[in-house]
């Protein structure tokens, strides 16, 4: 079995690990009133950890507007679950999570570009 770390050196394409979010965003289902829950919404997020790992590896230090797009989409359906009166606590708190997995897989990726960029161009 192949690790992580093998994948990311076998793949150098950011657009590689980007398709990967964006086709996993396409399969969760949305469509389902626990779709926060569902192993591919889960797969999405890790997803975004994965590509965060291929920006720590390669030094990347741009991202794709297509992915933020579905960060955001994504960002914006767990606010209104989380907003949704019929959603009961321990649902809410499930939301509440995957809202901080997510953005916390953002907050990873912007690390490491600025950490990139900062080993491009070091403070005179």
């Amino acid at each position: 079995m192949r690790s992580l770390h093998d994948e990311i050196e076998n793949h150098p394409n950011k657009s590689y690990w980007e398709d990967r979010i964006l086709e996993r965003a396409n399969s969760v289902p949305v469509m389902e009133s626990q779709w926060f829950a569902s192993r591919e919404f889960l797969d999405f997020i890790d997803a975004w950890f994965d590509l965060a790992r291929f920006f720590a590896f390669h030094g990347e230090t741009t991202l794709g507007i297509e992915v933020v797009r579905e960060y955001q989409d994504f960002m914006r359906l767990l606010r209104l679950q989380l907003l949704d009166k019929n959603n009961v606590e321990p649902l809410r708190t499930e939301i509440a999570d995957r809202i901080i997995d997510l953005d916390g897989a953002l907050e990873e990726i912007i690390k490491e570009a600025v950490t990139n960029l900062s080993r491009s161009y070091p403070a005179p």
